[in-house]
């Protein structure tokens, strides 16, 4: 019998944020939510969700504080965090990476049922 995993979905789109719950919904995935940064990491301290998909910019904290902020937290320093972000720039990714992110994804770049597919692999849930 498979584990029920954890996904913690920090994104400030309405429309984005329940496409991709939708999409990951399954018995065997819980889906918890934020729009801002700040709830996110309330969220992530108190559920330690299995895995992290972050938009880097969202509403009252930025992702990358966020980022730096869970990575001070005994738990946080080794959560596994998605990047998933419309911000296409080397430099930003490098500071992303910084943060020992398991992956870093522009958005334009994936289609809705490829994300879904990638995201239930990382949990091992396809």
């Amino acid at each position: 019998m498979n584990q029920i995993k954890t996904i913690l979905i920090i994104e400030d789109n309405e429309v984005m944020r329940q496409s991709l719950v939708e999409s990951l919904k399954n018995s065997w995935l819980n889906v918890f939510e934020s729009n801002s940064g700040e709830e996110g990491l309330k969220i992530a301290l108190q559920e330690h969700p299995d895995l992290i998909l972050l938009d880097l910019i969202v509403k009252e904290m930025s992702g990358m504080n966020f980022l730096k902020q869970l990575r001070q937290d005994d738990w946080g320093k080794t959560a596994s965090v998605v990047v998933l972000t419309n911000l296409d720039d080397p430099e930003i990714k490098s500071e992303a990476e910084n943060f020992e992110i398991s992956d870093f994804l522009i958005k334009k770049d994936w289609p809705l049922p490829d994300l879904a597919i990638r995201i239930k692999k990382k949990l091992g849930l396809h």
